[in-house]
Formats: C-alpha cells, sequence, structure tokens
C-alpha cells in the first residue's frame, strides 16, 4: 500500500513508504492513492493466476485479451468536500474461455484493481499516476513484455473506459462543446442525427498531426489565452484535439473501443 501525506492525515512508517508516495504521486503533499508492489508484469502474472484457481487456466500459445478500465467515483464526502476516487483496473481471458462458456464476457473474479488515487479525474492527475502504467503498456505492445507463465501467449491490448474517462486521455475536453463535440471523429455537432449519417474517423497520423499543431499554437506565444480558450480553439480549428492529452504514440486510436455517433445514438467500434 503507498499512500499520499497529507489528505488524510496518514503518516510514512518509514523510509520506504516516503519512497513509493514519490514513486505513486510525485507530488505528495496533493494526491493520496494505494498501489499494489510489483510491475505491470506482476499484475498481469496474478491475473493469470486467478484463472488456475478457479480451475480454467489460460493455456500457452492462446492469445489473450487485455482490458483496461480506468474510473473516477464520487467516494469520500465530508462536511467540508467531496472526494473521488479513481480506481485503476485490468482483467485478461482468452477467447477459448470465453467459447467454452469456462467464464462469462461479464464475469468480474478476475478483474484485479491495481491502483486507486483519491483525486479529480483530471489530465493532470492521469499523466502523474500512468506514466510507468504507459511504458509497461508499450513493451505489450511492442510484444516485448509477455506473462512469464506463459511465455508464447500473444497480449491484444484494449482500452474500454467510460466516456468521461476517455475524452480525457486522449482530448482532454468535454463532449458539450459547440463545433466538435464527438470523440476522435470528424463528425461536428448534431452530424449525428442525420439520416444515414456514416461516421469518420481519425487516422492515427491525423491524430498526431493535431495534437502537434495545438502544442505548437500553445507555445508559439502569438497567442495569450488561458486552457478553456485553447480548448475553444481546438474545438473550432482542430476538431478538438489538443495537447493537454496524453500523447498519441502513448495510446494508439487502433485500440481504444469508441463510442461513435449514429442516429442520436452512442455505439461502440472496435477500429
Amino acid at each position: 500500500m503507498i499512500y499520499g501525506k497529507n489528505r488524510l492525515d496518514l503518516k510514512c512508517e518509514d523510509e520506504d513508504d516516503l519512497r513509493n508516495m514519490e514513486v505513486l504521486s510525485r507530488d505528495v503533499t496533493n494526491m493520496t492513492g494505494a498501489l499494489l508492489e510489483g510491475t505491470f508484469s506482476d499484475y498481469l502474472e496474478l491475473m493469470a493466476k486467478k484463472h488456475e484457481v478457479q480451475g480454467h487456466p489460460i493455456r500457452n500459445e492462446e492469445s489473450i485479451i487485455l482490458l483496461n478500465s480506468f474510473d473516477g467515483a464520487e467516494a469520500i464526502r465530508s462536511k467540508d468536500n467531496l472526494s473521488s476516487v479513481i480506481s485503476f483496473s485490468s482483467q485478461i481471458f482468452s477467447a477459448n474461455q470465453i467459447q467454452q462458456k469456462q467464464i462469462a464476457s461479464g464475469s468480474s473474479f478476475n478483474i484485479l484493481t491495481w491502483m486507486q488515487v483519491i483525486g479529480k479525474e483530471s489530465i493532470k492527475v492521469l499523466r502523474t499516476v500512468l506514466s510507468t502504467y504507459f511504458e509497461s503498456r508499450q513493451k505489450i505492445l511492442e510484444g516485448s513484455s509477455r506473462i512469464s507463465s506463459l511465455p508464447d501467449s500473444s497480449i491484444w491490448c484494449y482500452d474500454v473506459h467510460d466516456d468521461k474517462m476517455q475524452y480525457k486521455l486522449t482530448q482532454d475536453s468535454k463532449w458539450n462543446r459547440k463545433v466538435c463535440p464527438n470523440l476522435l471523429c470528424y463528425c461536428q455537432r448534431g452530424e449525428g442525427l442525420l439520416p444515414n449519417h456514416t461516421c469518420e474517423l481519425m487516422k492515427q497520423e491525423d491524430c498526431e498531426f493535431f495534437f502537434n499543431q495545438s502544442k505548437l499554437k500553445y507555445e508559439s506565444g502569438a497567442t495569450s489565452y488561458d486552457d478553456k480558450a485553447h480548448r475553444d480553439w481546438a474545438d473550432k480549428e482542430n476538431w478538438g484535439v489538443t495537447h493537454f492529452r496524453i500523447t498519441p504514440n502513448a495510446l494508439p486510436l487502433e485500440l481504444q473501443l469508441l463510442f461513435l455517433p449514429v442516429a442520436g445514438k452512442r455505439v461502440v467500434q472496435v477500429p
């Protein structure tokens, strides 16, 4: 367990606790949280062991599906304020386990919540506490990180966050924008209500271009506006994409489950 220092008046018991807090938050005065010991590779091994304990282990050479889900919820209320807790969870399974009805698609027994943080569901908090995770995730995508007990099993990694978390990670904006409120596509506001509307997803290279364009605009010094004004500019001129988000290289579009506007509904599409 790793705790922050001031929010709940929790004290460090030794130097290891203090060092662990710094690893988690890099600012122990502003965030409080708990993180399982070990690396993300250790967490993958734990999730594989849970399948073994339940009597339906994943076989070596089977392809593994890794689902990551991060979500914040109001959890701690006092007379002075309301604090939210952001939970970071993952689970693994194989297609064979679903087809053989060894586990249900909605099963929660093998979900591992490996970190929780008290704080706002903001891009600043997310960037701080997820830096190590994204490094581990990149190794999984490259194939250089595997489950030690399943060395011949490839891992297919997907993000299944809710809309709010997706907006924070990929655009750091809100869906009530006036021009381009939809997530990483070229649909303007209201177009999803049109008959026979077809959503055009943004391509990875386009997202990287708009990310860099936002950064250049913000850092050029040619304008003197605040973050909100920059988001307004991005809504009108940059398809809603800002550089406040997690970098496109760390969060490639093809690994996200997106909710798209189609005839007034929001439907899931796997890129």
